[in-house]
């Protein structure tokens, strides 16, 4: 009986850190989006992205976000 629970214990820390690894190599490009967001500079042609207005008083604004 421990050693089952010892066992579920074991896998889901391996399934934490194999989570944590990925979330490592990801952080960097996410990053790199948010910068360019507040640069002005993100691609417009990502699928999916909605156009990104600026005005200097307000802020960014997004049609129907």
């Amino acid at each position: 009986m421990f050693q089952r629970g010892t066992k579920v214990a074991v896998d889901s820390m391996q399934v934490g850190t194999t989570e944590v690894e990925q979330g490592v190599v990801l952080a960097p490009e996410a990053g790199n989006f948010v910068k360019e967001i507040v640069d002005g500079s993100f691609p417009a042609n990502v699928p999916g992205a909605g156009p990104v207005l600026t005005t200097a008083s307000k802020g960014p604004f997004i049609p129907n976000g």
